[in-house]
């Protein structure tokens, strides 16, 4: 189960910083940039969910549109990229073949029915009396 709360602070993670120019029509440069949280060595499960929701943010706002942009990028999400590599090498040249990988990657890390398990148990846990409904804190 991914707990309610992370398992580490986000703050704590090292980043990369991508950066972009582009000249639009009227000769203006337009500078982008974004930093993303990397993967540790041993990483949690939480960790990977984190950077993966991170980076998927990151993709339009950055405008990586190829499939080798993305899978290129995301491998520097990781401290050690060679689990990766192998994983995006079968399918790094199109946008939806970088999708496929990702939920490969993440299939690699949870049990099949992990989606079930976790639904179920939120959907059974009862709110504490004194909880109030805009905590977060279970």
């Amino acid at each position: 189960m991914i707990p309610f709360q992370l398992d580490f602070n986000p703050k704590d993670l090292t980043k990369v910083k991508y950066s972009q120019s582009q000249v639009d029509n009227n000769g203006v440069t337009n500078k982008t940039s974004v930093e993303l949280p990397v993967i540790p060595m041993n990483g949690s499960k939480s960790m990977l969910l984190h950077v993966i929701e991170k980076f998927q943010r990151a993709i339009n706002h950055m405008q990586w549109t190829t499939g080798p942009t993305l899978c290129e990028n995301f491998g520097k999400q990781f401290k050690s990229t060679l689990e990766w590599d192998v994983i995006a090498a079968a399918h790094a040249n199109l946008v939806a073949g970088f999708q496929l990988v990702v939920t490969a990657h993440i299939a690699t890390k949870f049990l099949s029915d992990a989606w079930q398990r976790h639904k179920t148990m939120l959907q059974s846990i009862k709110k504490p009396f004194k909880l109030s409904p805009t905590e977060r804190s279970l």
